[in-house]
């Protein structure tokens, strides 16, 4: 998955992995989600599909790092994941981690437009 990111400036290649990516979000382990999100929010392409399986994993993931990871993803997408923006208030008021909790602000700030898409780390 890690050889994916250098193809982020080639769109056919990104679009060609995202069904992959989708499904392992679903994936029993943590690292391969974690993996798919990043490179999701790396691609930043096909919001309409790829935001709802983020907020999946951002509020429902029992482990924090793949939440972490799923919510840096939306934030990546800048105003392009402004569907987020009730799940991100959410998280960042409630999530029992701090670490996620302050994550949530940052990328609700960046759906919001408020930052810079690229300031969300």
């Amino acid at each position: 998955m890690s050889g994916l990111s250098g193809f982020v400036t080639n769109r056919e290649v990104a679009l060609s992995a995202v069904p992959g990516l989708l499904l392992l979000l679903k994936d029993n382990s943590q690292v391969p989600r974690v993996l798919a999100s990043s490179l999701l929010g790396t691609f930043r392409i096909e919001h309409e599909t790829v935001i709802p399986a983020l907020i999946q994993i951002a509020e429902g993931d029992s482990d924090f790092i793949a939440r972490i990871s799923a919510i840096k993803a939306i934030g990546r997408f800048g105003t392009n994941g402004a569907a987020a923006k009730p799940t991100l208030e959410k998280i960042a008021i409630r999530d029992e981690k701090t670490q996620v909790r302050r994550i949530a602000s940052v990328a609700l700030q960046a759906v919001s437009g408020n930052i810079s898409p690229e300031d969300v780390q």
